[in-house]
This record gives C-alpha cells, sequence and structure tokens, in this order.
C-alpha cells in the first residue's frame, strides 16, 4: 500500500502542469458567467443573485469542460513517462508494473473526483446564495445529465489511456482517444438514431447511450491496464 501511494504522489509531481491547466479550465467558466451575469442582470437584482447565478451556471460549464482534462490525463499518464524515458529508470526499481499501473488509475480516480467535489461545492455556494423566490432557472439539468457527463468523460480518459499504453507519445495519444470517442458517438448517432435524440432537449435523457459508454470504457481501461503490463519493452 505504501508504494502505491509513494506512486501516485509521483504521479502528482509528474502531472502538475495538468493540474494547473484543470485549475484554469475550472476557474474560467465560473469567471465568465459571473461576469456576463453582472453586465446583464435585472436592475433589482441584487449582487447575491448574480454572483450566485454566475457559480451555478458557470459550474455546470466547469464540469462539462473539465472532462476533456480527463482525455490528456489518460493520454499522458504512460506515453508521456514512456517518452521522458522515466520508466527505464522506474522498472529498475522493486517495484511490480502493476503497482505502477494501478497508482496511475488511483491518481486519475484522485483527480476525478477531487473536480467533482471542488465543482459541486462551489455549485452549493452559488445554490445557498440563491433568492430561491426570485434566483435563475436549473430546470435545463437533472441528475441523468450530469451521470452522462461523467461517463463521458470516463469515455475520453479510457481510450486515450488505452492508446497511451501502446503509444510514445502524449499528444498522439490524446487525438487517439478523441478520435476513438468520437467514433462511438458516430456510432451511437447511426445505430440508436431515434434513441439518441432526447440528448438535444436538455428536459429528457436516455440512458440507452450511458449504458452503451460505460461497458467501452472500462474494457478499454482494463485492455490498457493488461497492454501496459504485458508489454516486455518500457
Amino acid at each position: 500500500m505504501n508504494e502505491i501511494l509513494t506512486l501516485t504522489w509521483k504521479e502528482y509531481r509528474n502531472n502538475i502542469h495538468l493540474l494547473v491547466f484543470a485549475i484554469s479550465v475550472l476557474a474560467l467558466p465560473i469567471i465568465w458567467a459571473t461576469s456576463i451575469t453582472l453586465l446583464n442582470a435585472r436592475p433589482e437584482a441584487t449582487y447575491a443573485d448574480m454572483l450566485a447565478a454566475g457559480m451555478m451556471f458557470g459550474s455546470v460549464g466547469s464540469i462539462i469542460f473539465s472532462q476533456f482534462v480527463m482525455l490528456c490525463l489518460g493520454g499522458h499518464l504512460i506515453a508521456g513517462e514512456r517518452g521522458g524515458r522515466t520508466f527505464e529508470f522506474l522498472f529498475l526499481q522493486p517495484v511490480s508494473r502493476r503497482t505502477i499501473a494501478l497508482s496511475k488509475l488511483l491518481f486519475a480516480f484522485v483527480w476525478s473526483v477531487a473536480t467533482w467535489l471542488l465543482v459541486g461545492f462551489i455549485a452549493f455556494c452559488g445554490y445557498m446564495l440563491t433568492n430561491q423566490d426570485n434566483g435563475p432557472a436549473f430546470d435545463f439539468v437533472n441528475s441523468s445529465f450530469f451521470v452522462e457527463v461523467a461517463v463521458v468523460g470516463l469515455l475520453l480518459f479510457a481510450t486515450s489511456w488505452f492508446a497511451s499504453s501502446m503509444l510514445n507519445n502524449s499528444v498522439v495519444s490524446m487525438c487517439a482517444g478523441a478520435f476513438a470517442s468520437t467514433c462511438v458517438f458516430i456510432f451511437l448517432l447511426l445505430v440508436v438514431r431515434d434513441r439518441f435524440e432526447p440528448t438535444f432537449s436538455f428536459y429528457e435523457y436516455d440512458w440507452t447511450r450511458i449504458l452503451i459508454m460505460f461497458p467501452i470504457s472500462v474494457t478499454a481501461i482494463v485492455a490498457g491496464l493488461v497492454r501496459f503490463i504485458k508489454r516486455k519493452s518500457p
């Protein structure tokens, strides 16, 4: 367990640049939404109402855009170290490839949970500031909306993770993951068809595409894990 925790801390140090990028991705939609709200609010609106609307609308944008950071993370976790040749040193240490891979997945899991908790906390603070009698309407989102956002983020991470397990370039891995995810969406558009239409209406969601994307994502993660462990070269 200590080995996994030590390696997870190493992942944090190796991905600090992505963390800075992720914080920017989370902050900018909230700043934009708050600024737009302040500029376009009704004269009778209070600053608390404007700040609440900016925080809540911005939080929705933040959690959507943050899923693309998962694409970058999945593509960089393995291919980034392979391209930087740090694996050649790491594999000489008394630690198994399985432990290395599990620490990377643990880091990604902690990253994802921390992102959702942070955005959720900001949205909750905005909700607490909202005037319930004259507050903004948020009928365009529901629980299934956020489940789908999370599953899309999982798909983006999984496909780029699988590509990263085979490639030496993290950027190429990200592009491959984005292309694979796009192919999944095209498949849904062509095969699911009318079941997919409610996606374009925020008031109704069909769980079919979620039930398709989730097993694909899990399969890609497991395949990337096995590919990394079984690979003979770093």
